[in-house]
């Protein structure tokens, strides 16, 4: 740390599982959203197989 500080650079402590950094779960949930978007009754509440969700997509 002391390098940093000498460099006049803030460092920013934020929390080492933040969802915020997370980039493959937004992407996810984005996926998921325009999935959701696209085919609403998807399944009948059953879960979609691959095959489904490669046309969708």
């Amino acid at each position: 740390m002391e390098d940093v500080s000498q460099k006049l650079v803030q460092p920013i402590f934020w929390p080492a599982n933040s969802p915020d950094l997370n980039l493959i779960k937004v992407d996810w949930n984005r996926m998921k959203d325009y999935i959701q978007r696209q085919q609403p009754n998807l399944g009948g509440g059953k879960q979609p197989t691959p095959d489904i969700l490669r046309n969708i997509v």
